[in-house]
């Protein structure tokens, strides 16, 4: 059967398609309905009702079209590479990885220029402030590779250099990832290094729509880092 070729345009065909509940038509349907309707939301929707469908190759096309949804749009919703992760068979782990790279080298394949602010304020008249402005790209055609211009305050530099890599080691990107810092806005009773580096970590997480949860233990000026994703 030529999948390839399929192309269907109509939501209901779809739809009725797909209430067949027969694996060689949904399957059909799966593969027409993202070649030919232009709704990432809806479709991401359509495909998430199947990624763990009792046949595997009903699943497998779900999670594979995931992946193919990512590479039309360029983006993907935040809900899908959840729903991906949690996919328990694991003879679909390798389709998974496959759909969840492709889904992170497409998303954010355009420079993406960002600021975040931390600002917290305590008690005591001690707070907590860093404001980081940045641009960010990667690009899927070359190898794993950190490439960092830092273009900001030169005292803060060891603590975002580090915040930098610590992002990239809890994230799903495998190709060369290039920032540039263009500037860290600090205050003298506010600011410190641990503060540069959550600040750093958190605002790369928000440009890329991630969740790594890490929090800063403020009795102990220390970070509380999450298991580390896969």
């Amino acid at each position: 059967m030529e999948y390839e070729s399929l192309n269907y345009t109509d939501k209901q065909q779809v739809e009725k398609l797909l209430a067949t509940c027969e694996s060689d038509v949904i399957i059909k349907a799966l593969i027409g309905v993202v070649n030919g309707v232009d709704d990432r939301q809806w479709l991401e929707d359509i495909c998430l009702r199947y990624i763990s469908h009792p046949d595997y190759w009903v699943a497998k096309t779900a999670i594979n079209s995931l992946g193919d949804i990512a590479r039309i749009y360029k983006e993907a919703s935040e809900h899908v590479i959840l729903a991906l992760k949690e996919v328990s068979n694991k003879d679909l782990k390798a389709t998974v990885s496959d759909a969840l790279e492709d889904i992170m080298l497409n998303r954010y394949n355009n420079i993406i220029k960002h600021k975040y602010a931390v600002k917290q304020q305590f008690l005591n008249s001690y707070g907590r402030y860093a404001v980081i402005d940045f641009e960010v790209s990667i690009d899927e055609g070359k190898e794993e590779k950190i490439i960092i211009n830092y273009n900001a305050d030169p005292r803060w530099e060891i603590a975002c250099r580090a915040g930098i890599a610590i992002f990239y080691d809890y994230s799903l990107i495998s190709c060369e990832f290039t920032i540039t810092v263009n500037e860290i806005i600090w205050r003298p009773m506010d600011t410190n290094n641990l503060t540069v580096m959550y600040a750093t970590i958190k605002g790369l997480a928000e440009a890329y729509e991630m969740e790594i949860p890490i929090a800063i233990d403020v009795p102990n000026e220390s970070f509380v880092f999450p298991t580390r994703r896969s």
